[in-house]
């Protein structure tokens, strides 16, 4: 008769019977599930049976004693003995959870890490905002220095001397590695160019140039004079070299200067024509220009040109001449805005304008900016920017005059 699994027989020294050493049905049902259940996890586990088994091997290659039963069997812990299938699955879990962090890490360092801080800063104050002019030049400026790294404090003096001049001050005392200007006036900036001296600070100038004294290491604009003089010759061919022209002006600042000064020698080659005013329209604006033309239109009513020393002066001008009823009155202006570039296609009396290119401008005066700060090495002291011409073939044509000779045009490519 068979005993309960690990009840002692009571006769020592008898060992089990065939029967006895036999499992029961019972317990051959209950192996037999615990073995299936665990070989379909993939695992080959010994059952928790209390008879005598021999040694398996365990799953780091060495062995573990069976499990006992009877007296002093205690079951001890067991160790599961690993499938092919097991292990290879163990090793991807491990190799998969081991990639998974490293990656991670990696991917915050980055993420932590971010864009490199930029390596200098640069202060610039503008002449004014209120022109497509400066728009531009301010987005070369940007465009320039996102490649160079470069960090552009901009502020802009507003044609206010006091205002540009503590804009100055405070890029000094906030220690930056250089500055530049674009002067709202030629003669008066020169102190606070002297201050940025003092501290160490190198200047720049970008369109206007600086003659108030002091050190400026680079000078960048448009060739005024030859923008003048392109003009100056286009209007005087257009008028047959006869007739009298007003020249709406901005006498203090520089390449407004250098236009009028191109404008009046290509003049001289035209002694019928005679410039009988210039006029000055204060910080170049539209309104102003308008006044001022309405006012010499009254003075001379046998005006026959005009030239606006900035496309507002010269876009003033047109509204005067046509509120008057003189649209045969030709004019001429200086940087080619898209309102300009518009009203000459239309055939209006404004039929030309020398072409300045801002963005050139900006992005060229930092890129200077950027080599000295990088080299040291002193650069030009005065970097030229081309300038050419437009007329309504020119613009039809997609082209830029570059030369007007008498009788004929030249067109370049853009």
């Amino acid at each position: 008769m068979g005993h309960p699994i690990g009840q002692d027989t009571g006769l020592a020294g008898a060992g089990p019977s065939e029967d006895e050493q036999r499992p029961s049905r019972m317990e051959h049902r209950l192996l037999l599930g615990r073995i299936k259940g665990r070989q379909d996890l993939g695992l080959d586990l010994l059952p928790s049976h209390p008879r005598p088994f021999p040694p398996l091997p365990f799953a780091g290659g060495s062995e573990f004693p069976a499990l006992q039963g009877g007296e002093g069997g205690r079951r001890k812990n067991r160790v599961p003995h690993q499938s092919a299938q097991g292990k290879a699955m163990t090793a991807f879990l491990r190799w998969f959870w081991i990639l998974a962090g490293g990656s991670l890490l990696i991917w915050s360092g980055c993420a932590r890490r971010g864009p490199a801080a930029p390596r200098w800063t640069v202060g610039v104050t503008l002449l004014t905002r209120a022109h497509a002019f400066y728009n531009d030049l301010e987005a070369g400026m940007q465009e320039e220095a996102a490649k160079r790294n470069l960090r552009l404090l901009i502020v802009s003096g507003e044609w206010d001397l006091v205002k540009q001049t503590e804009q100055v001050r405070d890029f000094i005392t906030r220690k930056v590695d250089a500055i530049v200007i674009c002067p709202v006036n030629s003669q008066g900036i020169g102190t606070a160019v002297k201050e940025a001296n003092q501290a160490g600070i190198p200047v720049f100038t970008a369109d206007i140039a600086n003659e108030g004294g002091g050190e400026v290491l680079c000078h960048v604009a448009s060739d005024n004079y030859r923008g003048g003089w392109l003009v100056g010759r286009y209007l005087a061919q257009a008028l047959g070299g006869q007739g009298k022209v007003l020249i709406i002006d901005q006498p203090t600042v520089t390449s407004v200067i250098q236009r009028v000064k191109g404008f009046e020698d290509a003049l001289k080659d035209f002694p019928g024509i005679q410039i009988v005013a210039k006029p000055r329209a204060e910080k170049g604006l539209r309104p102003i220009a308008k006044s001022v033309t309405e006012d010499y239109l009254q003075r001379y009513p046998d005006l026959k040109g005009i030239f606006g020393s900035n496309d507002d002066c010269a876009l003033g001008a047109l509204q005067a001449v046509r509120a008057a009823g003189r649209e045969d009155i030709l004019i001429v202006g200086f940087d080619a805005t898209d309102e300009a570039r518009s009203e000459i296609l239309k055939g209006s009396p404004l039929k030309a304008d020398a072409v300045q290119f801002p963005r050139r401008i900006g992005a060229k005066t930092i890129e200077v900016v950027a080599e000295y700060l990088e080299t040291g090495q002193r650069p030009p002291a005065f970097i030229p920017i081309e300038v050419a011409l437009v007329d309504k073939k020119a613009l039809e044509k997609g082209e830029y005059l570059y030369e007007v000779e008498p009788g004929e045009k030249e067109g370049g490519e853009r």
